[in-house]
């Protein structure tokens, strides 16, 4: 009996190994030969774009481009209409880019970007349609040249607008003033300070009995500021100058000189420019302004 006990435990001990055995091949098995392997790096997949973010928060999300970013990279165009819901042109709208050297427009880039941002549902700001540079500059130097101030009629030739930045041939105790405000036209003219002062004209050529025109442009800081005019034969005349920059002119005919020079008596805080004496055929013209007179 005993023996008969023995041998079957020895064969259930056999059995209970070998099972064992086999549950551990399994195992082994399994991690040696993995069915199923995850991916460390997954690619990142975005639920909203950086648009929708924006619009969720009541914002609107913009870039600056230009035509050719987006034109010539199908990608970044893509980026652009894909991510932002609001674009500014770069340099589209500015003066180079749409004036050509004779003053033609051309909208043709605008007309572009403008047509491929709309079907892309994207809002549009237009930048500027002026700068501190990026001007067509042949155009604008060509319409300086046409504003320049025909000066050929007038006695009065050098400095009458005082560029060269000094006084002379003008005579006094005025001050030049580069001031934008405080200037006409081009970058000089004359002031007459806190305590006003005098200028005299050059001399100039006249015929004896003929009406001639003292033109000058003038402005004062403050208003009812007066100017009083006198001639080399003792003929007098006063102008009232108020705050704004205004045409101003005196009529006088000459009576006995014919080397005549104009003396002005000057307020305090008054602004002078562009000085002309011209030959008229009226006593009393009317206001020069419109004759080229400036």
């Amino acid at each position: 009996m005993k023996k008969l006990l023995s041998l079957f435990l020895s064969v259930a001990l056999m059995l209970g190994f070998c099972t064992s055995c086999k549950n551990d091949g399994d195992i082994v098995e399994k991690f040696d030969k993995p069915t199923d392997v995850v991916n460390p790096n997954p690619p990142v997949v975005y639920k909203y774009s950086l648009k929708e973010l924006t619009q969720k928060l009541g914002l609107m999300f913009g870039v600056a481009t230009t035509r050719d970013t987006y034109y010539n990279n199908d990608e970044e165009g893509e980026i652009i209409a894909s991510e932002f819901s609001t674009v500014t042109f770069g340099n589209e709208m500015k003066h180079a880019s749409i004036v050509s050297a004779t003053g033609a427009f051309s909208f043709t880039k605008a007309d572009e970007m403008y047509g491929w941002l709309d079907s892309s549902d994207v809002q549009i700001f237009g930048h500027n349609l002026g700068w501190h540079q990026q001007q067509q500059a042949a155009y604008m130097n060509s319409l300086i040249e046409k504003a320049s101030l025909d000066n050929s009629e007038s006695l009065l030739q050098d400095n009458w607008n005082f560029e060269e930045g000094t006084l002379a041939p003008f005579t006094g105790n005025l001050s030049i003033s580069n001031t934008p405000e405080m200037t006409f036209a081009g970058d000089y003219a004359v002031f007459s300070g806190n305590q006003g002062g005098t200028l005299t004209t050059p001399v100039v050529a006249v015929e004896q009995g003929k009406p001639y025109i003292l033109s000058f442009w003038a402005c004062a800081l403050t208003d009812a500021v007066n100017i009083d005019v006198a001639t080399t034969d003792g003929q007098t005349a006063s102008v009232t100058i108020d705050s704004n920059w205004k045409h101003y002119f005196v009529t006088l005919k000459v009576k006995d000189a014919t080397d005549y020079a104009y003396s002005l008596t000057v307020g305090a805080g008054i602004c002078l420019d562009n000085f002309r004496v011209v030959e008229t055929e009226e006593e009393e013209p009317e206001d020069p302004s419109g004759k080229n007179y400036i």
